[in-house]
């Protein structure tokens, strides 16, 4: 899982400054995965989660909606 958040991370990267601050926090509830990412490259704030029955899917929806985000 922890390849696959740096992975994901490193796609990320190409849309905000160098010095952005990337922070992942991921978390099991009741059979129902979460996972939250903050984003701040000191202009941009991004804040997504997401959740379903599998974390590398619920990581995979952040991702979506980030670069979403980023394409308003």
């Amino acid at each position: 899982l922890d390849e696959k958040i740096k992975d994901k991370t490193k796609k990320l990267n190409k849309f905000f400054h160098e010095d952005a601050s990337i922070d992942w926090v991921c978390w099991v509830q009741k059979n129902e995965h979460f996972a939250e990412v903050k984003i701040n490259d000191g202009k941009k704030h991004i804040n997504a989660h997401a959740s379903s029955d599998n974390l590398y899917k619920t990581v995979d929806q952040i991702i979506e909606k980030v670069e979403n985000q980023v394409g308003k």
